[in-house]
């Protein structure tokens, strides 16, 4: 084990996801290998999230920094942490609220279960790090408006070659005009790709290169000798991309999610020697300002664009030349010292630590040993053993005494809850009401208030009440709930006739619950009201036929291709109506 030699010497650990993604090295790694070299004294570690030492290396380190955290168990220690005067940041750079339909993390944001963790750790954090201004605003409105949010840019990990090396000549080759993105970016290319057209029919020279998802291919249909693809590989093979490019177009539609983006993709661009063409959105107005660039605000400005730098190579050269020495004079990481001051800001008043660290001061990447399983999983399990065994008790206890030390944690918020209905406990009821006050947003505890409710008004009362946060609820929290809800929809069905026009309500809610339906046309058959029972059923049938027809299609093709269509195609309309 090795001491710390002086109070000199602090520790930051990173609790990170260490992969091959771009945003695990512009966020995570390179800026800790940054951090290490800027402060040779510090000990700086990038700690795998699942490594089995997380919690106690946590808890002892001089400044915690987690990243895209939904580790709830992590509460009570950074609680512990403030109480010794230690700080924990926290940071997400993506707006996880409206992810694009394509994006290989859609899946995991649209539940609302996983955004509750979130917000509840920035919440219970000592301040936010983001990428940039959207972020700061959304996240500010979201969380707290008082909330310290900081911005720490994205930078190139270090310096490339020269400029003149990188220019690939015009004179011997076509003019190469590129775009590159993840699957989130679907809609993006999509949109671009009747311009993208028009320009390869206008200009002889001129050739398409993508980098992206193999799908992507089948979106561009342009001839083989002015199209050429590249698959998505790692960030250095993403960075040789852009080598052999003269002109990079960053089409970004106008999204939620687009708006709270960085302006990395320009700041590669320039570094590896292509001229950048930005839309005029917030994330790029520093970077136009800083490069005299002038953005695009339509398909034909963009069009325009790029017809006279084919023109004028002189001027495609000096504008790439321009945008290359920006980056490489004010966005090379090795030359900002921000996130070394802010850390050092955090650190200031943390008392000198005694805990003996296997490492010495420098960079240090950690992954193994790895411990999937959450403590708070551990005890959930622990709890159903008690009950099966007949313990009833002991499985109260032990969850209450969890949920003491973890208060904020939802799921063990819930669990108690339940172990108390089990065992009839008398203070269940004011319990719940301290937990739904707690997790506002949580509809797993207005439903279960429903479900305990005895009186048949006040159980109609609560189920409208339901029905109206739903309503503003967004698209993805109905989405997550329909099936819990519906469930104990058709519990409910045999309240009677008062409460059928409340159920009926919800089926607007939600139209293609077919199992909903057949319950609800069978509840009004059975109160003699035939015509609305006939009603659902022409609405069932039809929706089995529809169903039989579009079975074979809808197996072959992905929601999330089709809304990527429907975003690109909406930009597309809105372009033309500028």
């Amino acid at each position: 084990m090795v001491q710390n030699e002086s109070e000199d010497v602090k520790t930051i650990v990173q609790l990170v996801h260490m992969d091959e993604t771009g945003d695990s090295y512009f966020r995570m790694r390179w800026p800790a290998q940054h951090l290490a070299a800027q402060a040779a004294h510090w000990r700086v570690v990038n700690l795998d999230v699942r490594a089995e030492q997380r919690y106690e290396w946590a808890e002892h380190a001089d400044l915690l920094v987690l990243f895209f955290s939904s580790d709830l168990d992590l509460l009570p220690i950074m609680r512990k942490r403030r109480l010794a005067g230690k700080k924990t940041l926290v940071e997400y750079n993506d707006n996880f609220y409206d992810p694009p339909a394509a994006s290989p993390a859609a899946s995991a944001w649209n539940n609302p279960l996983l955004r509750q963790s979130y917000e509840i750790m920035m919440r219970e954090s000592d301040g936010i790090l983001v990428t940039g201004e959207g972020l700061r605003n959304l996240f500010s409105e979201k969380i707290n408006p008082k909330k310290e949010i900081f911005i720490l840019k994205n930078h190139l990990p270090g310096r490339m070659q020269n400029f003149e090396d990188l220019w690939p000549d015009l004179k011997t080759g076509p003019l190469r005009v590129a775009w590159a993105g993840s699957l989130g970016h679907a809609p993006d290319l999509i949109a671009l790709l009747p311009t993208i057209r028009k320009l390869t029919s206008e200009i002889p020279h001129l050739k398409f290169h993508v980098m992206g998802n193999e799908a992507f291919p089948s979106y561009v249909q342009l001839p083989v000798d002015k199209f050429e693809f590249t698959p998505w590989g790692s960030v250095y093979q993403y960075f040789e991309f852009w080598k052999p490019i003269h002109i990079g177009v960053a089409s970004l539609i106008d999204t939620p999610y687009n708006r709270c983006r960085s302006d990395i993709k320009a700041v590669e661009m320039s570094g590896y020697g292509a001229l950048p063409l930005l839309p005029k959105v917030l994330i790029y107005e520093d970077y136009l300002s800083q490069t005299s660039m002038k953005p695009f605000r339509s398909w034909k400005e963009l069009c325009d664009q790029i017809h006279v730098y084919a023109r004028d190579h002189d001027r495609l050269k000096n504008d790439a030349r321009r945008c290359f020495e920006y980056v490489q004079a004010q966005r090379i990481g090795t030359d900002h010292t921000e996130r070394l001051q802010l850390f050092q800001e955090m650190m200031k008043q943390t008392p000198p630590s005694t805990y003996s660290w296997p490492m010495g001061p420098g960079y240090h990447e950690i992954k193994d040993p790895v411990d999937q399983q959450l403590p708070s999983a551990k005890v959930l399990s622990r709890v159903q053993s008690l009950f099966n065994s007949g313990d009833r008790e002991a499985a109260v206890g032990l969850i209450q005494e969890c949920r003491e030390k973890n208060p904020m944690h939802p799921d063990l918020a819930l669990a108690e809850i339940k172990a108390m209905r089990l065992k009839g406990d008398r203070n269940l009821a004011d319990r719940l009401e301290q937990h739904r006050n707690s997790f506002p947003d949580d509809l797993r505890f207005f439903i279960f208030r429903i479900q305990i409710e005895s009186t048949v008004p006040s159980r109609i009362e609560l189920w409208k009440s339901l029905l109206k946060k739903l309503e503003l609820s967004a698209e993805s929290t109905r989405d997550f709930f329909e099936n819990e809800v519906v469930h104990a929809l058709q519990s409910d069905l045999a309240l009677g006739a008062s409460f059928l026009n409340t159920a009926e309500n919800f089926l607007r809610m939600f139209p293609n619950s077919a199992a909903f339906r057949y319950y609800l046309a069978m509840a009004f058959e059975s109160v003699g009201q035939f015509k609305k029972a006939k009603q659902h059923f022409d609405a069932l049938i039809s929706l089995h036929r529809h169903s039989l027809v579009n079975q074979s299609f809808c197996s072959q093709i992905e929601s999330k291709v089709l809304k990527s269509w429907q975003s690109a195609l909406e930009e597309r309309i809105r372009q033309a109506d500028l």
